[in-house]
């Protein structure tokens, strides 16, 4: 058939387009995304659909009849719909029927970008490139629609990488898709905010942006921020990226919660926390060494003023008692805070807070052995570190029981302490910090000296060697999960929580040993994507996941065994990040087998990521790698986590290939493509 001459023009108009030959659209788009920041970036690509309602009056995104609605609401929700489009032809599939329809999807997208104040440019740009698909040929609208789609997608893709490092377009395509991946964990939603900041604080965005835990689950109100997830995810999120500011008003933000000597486990915006968990604010004061080892200038955040909201641990949110002081003073009051000791209970214990918890588990303790230097704490009723599930099954008689109390030393909290510590007293030696003695109850310590005691106690502490004999024993050559745990053989049970240690502070066991250990947690532990929670020859080994399980199996039933089998992404990376931390100790040939391990497993999360419509990686996997559908699919540990791993290898000069533009194999995104005939 004949296409009339407005037709032809408009079809002329696209191509143009696609060749990249349209200099005026081109400079215009960059133009209308430069003065945007990444904040402005995540609601440009992404925003499921819990935060877009959260952010623009309850309002979400295109339902595409007979199909649903995309996981994200930005441009990167039909990503993957137009790439199983592209991949099998499908020109059958509801989202070309909906086109070839009406153009309401073609007005959605920048009638949606209208929701959001700063991207009202970009929105006008949009809607100009998307103008010529008003006068094409119905039965043409899917083909031109995607290409048009393909062409703004790939520049807001690459303008949103070079906002956070420019050497990502020359990156592999793994560390770019984390990259990206990371944008949509982090943003403002306004019913999930930071804690205020200091008023001497400036920043690009008006609110400072939170990383969400995971979504869909963790992504709104009072579940999208958690201490610990956050500075778990920080170090590959933020500070890989060069997103300093973002690290920084995210350390800052956190600090001015300090209670107890503890950072919250949930944030609820820091005005109803809740300091149940003893593992948050070893990851915090590690954030923050690690911020001042790579952000340029990064010391002077020891300086930047942190707004206490709770100066007294009696204080109530809003009472009046508010003070600003120097970060160094809050690291110092929550270093000193646990070597005195710290005992309380949780404010508004019981169900309010907590349907499950029995009354018990709402004491909150942490003691340093004063011979060790080990920190000890909670109970068999409590959980405070991450494998926190509590039983919530009065069928099965798990309610009120944790699954993993993992009470008494936690290996990792010691390796994390060990590192903090140790970097303290070097900023107190150069005068950074003031004061080298750590008061505390019956004894006074220096930073180092605290940091010995850990140092000379860990290894005979933790490690099981071919010699060590008890009842509780099942494996050896491992670290212990535990010491001084009151069931006494969850100490021995083979976990994946060492490798942790062992990253953050590799000379904490000698090279040889922590290899070895290392071997024994891969030989048992590794799966495809993730690591299993529990030795698999543990009799209380489950390895997949059902959170709706209502059976009459304790072990299993309402989720019980949530950390008792099933494989978690973040830690897997830390077991990577640990391999190449010892190798390094060890040189010659191991670092060349460490380098040729890692990289042979990350090949199967480039596909994990290409294969999810959330272009993410989840929160963990059932057994051998099968996918759980109680997983958050989108989870920012184990996207940071990753990220933080490509970044060690850039540093070992591994090659890289660029391709901004995704891959040739089926299983790789390919924007650049698209399927006009």
């Amino acid at each position: 058939m004949r296409l009339a001459d407005d037709q032809r023009e408009a079809i002329a108009t696209i191509r143009e387009i696609m060749g990249e030959r349209n200099e005026e659209m081109n400079r215009a788009l960059d133009a209308a995304l430069a003065p945007l920041t990444l904040q402005d970036m995540n609601a440009v690509l992404f925003k499921c659909e819990g935060e877009e309602r959260e952010s623009t009056e309850g309002r979400g995104g295109y339902h595409i009849p007979k199909h649903g609605t995309p996981v994200y609401c930005g441009l990167q929700g039909l990503i993957p719909i137009l790439h199983h489009i592209r991949l099998n032809n499908d020109l059958g599939h509801p989202l070309c029927g909906n086109l070839r329809d009406g153009c309401w999807l073609v007005d959605y997208v920048h009638q949606r970008m209208r929701r959001y104040e700063r991207l009202t440019e970009l929105a006008d740009k949009t809607s100009s490139l998307f103008a010529p698909l008003y006068s094409i040929p119905f039965f043409l609208r899917p083909a031109y629609f995607e290409a048009l789609y393909a062409y703004l997608y790939r520049r807001v893709k690459v303008a949103t990488l070079e906002k956070m490092d420019s050497s990502l377009l020359s990156a592999d395509s793994l560390e770019q898709s984390l990259a990206l991946s990371s944008v949509s964990l982090s943003g403002h939603v306004p019913n999930a905010g930071l804690p205020p900041l200091s008023d001497k604080i400036k920043m690009k965005d008006v609110f400072p942006s939170s990383l969400s835990a995971g979504s869909p689950h963790f992504s709104t109100g009072i579940w999208r921020n958690w201490g610990r997830d956050t500075f778990i995810a920080i170090f590959g999120c933020y500070l890989a990226l060069r997103r300093y500011e973002d690290a920084k008003a995210t350390i800052l933000a956190y600090a001015g919660t300090l209670r107890h000597g503890l950072i919250p486990n949930l944030l609820a915006e820091g005005k109803s926390p809740r300091y149940n968990c003893r593992d948050a604010v070893w990851f915090w004061l590690y954030a923050v060494v690690r911020y001042v080892r790579e952000a340029p200038g990064g010391v002077e955040i020891l300086k930047a003023p942190v707004r206490r909201l709770y100066p007294l641990d009696s204080s109530s949110f809003g009472d009046g008692s508010e003070r600003e002081e120097e970060l160094r003073e809050t690291m110092r009051e929550a270093v000193e805070r646990h070597w005195k000791g710290i005992e309380f209970r949780e404010r508004n214990s019981g169900r309010g807070i907590d349907e499950h918890m029995r009354e018990r588990g709402f004491d909150v303790s942490i003691r340093v052995d004063r011979e060790t230097g080990l920190m000890h704490g909670g109970n068999e009723f409590n959980c405070g570190t991450w494998m926190d599930k509590m039983g919530s099954s009065e069928k099965a008689g798990n309610k009120g029981l944790p699954a993993t109390p993992r009470d008494g030393a936690p290996v990792e909290l010691q390796g994390l302490a060990y590192t903090v510590l140790s970097e303290m007293q070097k900023w107190s030696e150069k005068g950074v910090i003031e004061g080298k003695e750590i008061e505390g109850g019956d004894a006074s310590i220096s930073y180092d000296e605290w940091a010995k005691l850990i140092e000379k106690s860990f290894e005979r502490e933790f490690y099981v060697d071919e010699e060590t004999q008890g009842p509780h024993v099942n494996r050896r050559r491992i670290l212990k999960d535990t010491v001084g745990s009151s069931a006494g053989y969850t100490d021995f049970q083979l976990r994946c929580n060492f490798p942790i240690a062992l990253a953050v502070a590799p000379r904490l066991v000698s090279p040889i040993k922590a290899w070895a250990a290392l071997d024994t947690a891969r030989d048992a532990l590794m799966g495809p994507l993730g690591m299993k929670t529990l030795d698999p020859s543990d009799w209380a080994y489950h390895g997949d996941y059902n959170n709706d399980d209502d059976g009459c199996d304790r072990a299993t039933a309402k989720g019980w065994n949530y950390h008792q089998g099933p494989e978690w992404l973040w830690v897997a990376a830390y077991y990577l990040q640990a391999r190449l931390a010892v190798a390094k100790e060890l040189g010659g040939e191991k670092m060349e087998e460490a380098r040729r391990e890692v990289l042979s497993r990350l090949g199967a999360y480039r596909i994990a990521l290409n294969r999810s419509p959330w272009r993410s990686l989840p929160e963990l996997t059932n057994a051998d790698g099968k996918h759980c559908a109680h997983s958050c699919e989108a989870q920012a540990w184990s996207v940071g986590c990753l990220l933080e791993v490509c970044q060690t290898l850039r540093g070992w000069s591994i090659p890289q290939r660029s391709n901004v533009g995704g891959e040739s194999d089926e299983d790789e995104e390919e924007e650049g493509d698209n399927i006009i005939p």
